[in-house]
């Protein structure tokens, strides 16, 4: 009669066993895991099409054309402006360590305090701001790119 005797092993013990595994730990931005860098990731693209609208809601609204543009231009504003209130509560709930994410992504909060559409017309050219989440943006659809040539087109 044969005896077998039931080992348990943890992946960490597999892997430590297996010398073809050259994995390099995963470094994350401050404040963040796995999972929320999945989120900003998802969220990235969505929130370059939100900065890029506030282009043409500048101008349409500066441009003072007033009628059917001038609702357009509203309208894009808010738009605008609830797509980075979305993305600020939605990585607010998924970051393990709100307070170093905040810390090290201060313009998330800015914009959406700084740039409400119900501030006074003096105060709205600060929408502008948004504006320099382009070139942050630009920066991660870079990298992903760099990853995943496909994205490139």
């Amino acid at each position: 009669m044969a005896l077998v005797e039931w080992v348990s092993v943890s992946s960490a013990d597999a892997k430590a066993a297996d010398p073809r595994t050259d994995e390099t730990p995963v470094r994350y931005r401050p404040g963040m895991d796995e999972r929320s860098t999945k989120v900003a990731e998802f969220l990235a693209t969505p929130m370059l099409v939100a900065a890029a609208l506030v282009l043409p809601s500048v101008a349409l609204s500066e441009s003072h054309t007033g009628g059917a543009l001038q609702t357009i231009a509203a309208a894009l504003n808010w738009i605008t402006w609830t797509a980075f209130l979305i993305e600020l509560v939605v990585m607010l709930a998924v970051v393990p360590e709100r307070w170093t994410w905040l810390k090290h992504n201060p313009l998330d909060l800015i914009l959406v305090v700084l740039t409400p559409p119900v501030l006074p017309a003096g105060l709205q050219s600060l929408r502008a701001l948004r504006l320099l989440r382009l070139l942050r943006l630009g920066r991660v659809l870079c990298n992903r790119s760099l990853r995943q040539p496909a994205l490139l087109f």
